[in-house]
C-alpha cells in the first residue's frame, strides 16, 4: 500500500495532526520536524495552507483512525520518525508515541522496541537498518 496514494482526505489531515500534536509535545519547534510535517502533507497532497492551519490548530476535520493493520503501522512509523529527527527523544514525544500507538492498535511491546532501538541509533550514531526494523515489525504483526 502506498500511503501517498489515500483519496480520503480526513486520514490524510489526520496524520498531519498527529504529527504537529507529536511536534508540539516536548515543546520545542525543530526544523527538521517542520519540514518532515511539511514534505509529508505535500506528497499526500495537501496544501501549504491546509497544513499550515493544521499545525496552528484550525481545523474542522474529525481525527479518523485508519482501521486496516497496513495503514496503522505507516501512520505509526511516520509518528516515530518525527521523534528522532532532532535526534533527541523527550519523555513527553516518548509518552505520546506510545500513547498514539496504542490508540492505534499498535502492539504496546513493538512500541517499546521500536522507540527503544531509535534510542540506540541515536545515542551510537548508526543508523537502524531497514532489515532490523522490518524484523521488529514483523514479530508483532497479526
Amino acid at each position: 500500500m502506498d500511503f501517498f496514494l489515500y483519496s480520503d482526505e480526513n486520514k490524510k489531515k489526520t496524520l498531519i495532526a498527529l504529527l504537529v500534536q507529536l511536534n508540539q509535545s516536548d515543546h520545542r519547534n525543530h526544523t527538521n520536524e517542520i519540514k518532515f510535517i511539511e514534505a509529508v502533507g505535500s506528497k499526500m497532497g495537501l496544501s501549504s495552507d491546509e497544513i499550515y492551519d493544521i499545525r496552528l490548530g484550525n481545523y474542522d476535520f474529525e481525527i479518523n483512525m485508519p482501521k486496516q493493520e497496513d495503514e496503522r503501522m505507516l501512520f505509526f512509523m511516520h509518528l516515530i520518525h518525527l521523534i528522532k529527527i532532532d535526534n533527541e527523544i523527550a519523555p513527553q514525544e516518548e509518552f505520546l508515541i506510545k500513547d498514539i500507538g496504542l490508540k492505534l492498535g499498535i502492539n504496546s511491546m513493538l512500541i517499546s522496541e521500536l522507540v527503544d532501538a531509535y534510542k540506540k541509533e541515536i545515542d551510537s550514531g548508526q543508523k537502524l537498518s531497514a532489515d532490523r526494523m522490518k524484523e521488529t515489525i514483523r514479530k508483532y504483526l497479526n
